[in-house]
């Protein structure tokens, strides 16, 4: 079960999340706040932003995984979680529930078998979905480097070969990412 400092580790980051809606309107505010099944805070208490701040301070701690679930679930409207973000949300509702494990053999077979060309006709297309799912730009790799090594024109480079059989670097080669690419 979740604890009370990861309850208020995940209002801080639906705080976060939730932000935006200050953006919109009041008559779409109140729109949202229904369509989030969020408390709808009158017009006529104050500013958007106060009315988004009042209408998280009444979700009370149980209902909050609840709330993070609906953010999440939203595609484009009233605004997208941003990967960073939706990673740590989605992290302190997994610590909660039981996530399913997936054993690396069935990782591997699964990555084995994708054919990455078949999956990425529309490059820009599977590199937009990429970065909505997968935190992918890391201390050794940002994801223009990872679009180039997926993207360059002279040899598909299959997902397994770059997240399940990381490449090693050894005495005398040109460097792993070279390797996967040349």
């Amino acid at each position: 079960m979740v604890g009370s400092s990861d309850r208020s580790t995940l209002r801080t980051l639906l705080d976060t999340a939730v932000a935006p809606l200050s953006d919109l309107t009041h008559t779409v505010l109140s729109e949202a706040f229904k369509q989030l099944g969020m408390p709808v805070i009158p017009q006529s208490v104050g500013s958007k932003t106060t009315r988004v701040e009042l209408s998280l301070q009444q979700v009370p701690d149980t209902e909050l995984p609840q709330l993070a679930q609906r953010v999440l679930q939203q595609q484009d409207f009233p605004f997208p979680v941003r990967p960073p973000l939706r990673h740590q949300l989605e992290d302190l509702l997994w610590e909660e529930g039981a996530p399913p494990g997936i054993p690396k053999k069935a990782r591997r077979e699964l990555a084995r078998a994708l054919y990455l060309p078949d999956l990425a006709q529309h490059h820009d297309r599977f590199l937009h979905l990429l970065d909505r799912l997968w935190a992918i730009e890391g201390p050794d790799l940002s994801l223009d480097e990872f679009s180039a090594l997926l993207l360059n024109g002279t040899r598909p480079v299959t997902l397994s070969l770059f997240f399940i059989f990381p490449p090693r670097r050894r005495a005398g080669t040109e460097g792993s990412r070279r390797r996967l690419t040349g």
